[in-house]
């Protein structure tokens, strides 16, 4: 565009006469476009660029049902006709680590997903699809562990998640009749890094049959457990049993919980 130097008004490019005017006045080139202009397309064009970036590598990964493309097959691996062999069924479950905790593996489940879907698994305590989670329960477990997912197509991985039955071990008959008369006891399977619990000398595996003078027994003493610390104060002493042995350790709460999660397991081995 041109601007006619009599009036103002631009003009077409090469325009002799302006056609507001009517004279002939020569025209000049009108005003370059205002820099704020070129800074908001230069904004935008940065934003729909990090928006791609985040897209690509994001920096919180979810996974979505859509992650997960070739969905969970589980193969059972423990199989017994006893009635009485335990099948613990509850809402939640816990990762273990396979090399500290003693478990019995109730099946092995293969899950095929997206490259992204692989790494929460490896890297995201807890994370699990749902349809594996489904498959943890029917498999009746109370933990799971799983190996580091491995690529089996491009964008995809497999993961193999074993639902397994965790105990505590070898435990003495006489401190299975006195603590734990319902087969069954509050196993501490996590600690929070640097919380109450830790810090105080709880250690995963122990064994809870006390909290604050309350003992923690009954069909499922790990909702006991819960209940009671909740309600406790700062300061609390816990009873327990690790190694067939009974210590009572100081715990300091750090924050709103003491730091721990524990889950029912089932007493498997009974010693002399």
């Amino acid at each position: 565009m041109s601007r006619c130097a009599a009036c103002g008004m631009e003009n077409a490019p090469g325009v002799a006469k302006c056609v507001f005017c009517g004279n002939g006045a020569t025209t000049v080139a009108a005003a370059p476009a205002a820099p704020q202009s070129r800074a908001k397309i230069a904004v935008l064009g940065g934003l729909v660029l990090v928006a791609v970036l985040l897209w690509r590598f994001p920096l919180f990964s979810r996974s979505s049902e859509r992650d997960c493309q070739g969905g969970t097959t589980a193969e059972e691996v423990w199989k017994t006709a006893d009635p009485k062999a335990p099948r613990i069924e509850l809402p939640n479950v816990n990762q273990i680590d396979p090399r500290l905790t003693p478990y019995v593996e109730l099946a092995r489940l293969r899950s095929t997903g997206t490259r992204r879907y692989g790494e929460n698994n490896d890297r995201q305590l807890r994370h699990l699809h749902q349809g594996v989670v489904d498959a943890l329960h029917l498999a009746g477990a109370n933990a799971y562990f799983h190996a580091p997912s491995r690529p089996v197509g491009q964008d995809l991985s497999e993961t193999i998640t074993s639902a397994v039955m965790a105990h505590p071990g070898p435990v003495k008959r006489a401190l299975r009749d006195r603590y734990f008369p319902s087969g069954r006891a509050a196993m501490i399977f996590q600690l929070a890094p640097g919380g109450g619990a830790e810090r105080g000398g709880l250690r995963v595996n122990d064994l809870v049959v006390g909290f604050n003078g309350q003992p923690i027994a009954g069909d499922f003493p790990t909702d006991a457990l819960f209940r009671i610390a909740s309600a406790a104060g700062d300061r609390a002493a816990v009873e327990i049993v690790r190694d067939n042995e009974v210590r009572t350790l100081q715990l300091e709460r750090r924050g709103k919980l003491f730091g721990y999660w524990s889950q029912t397991v089932p007493i498997l081995e009974v010693v002399e």
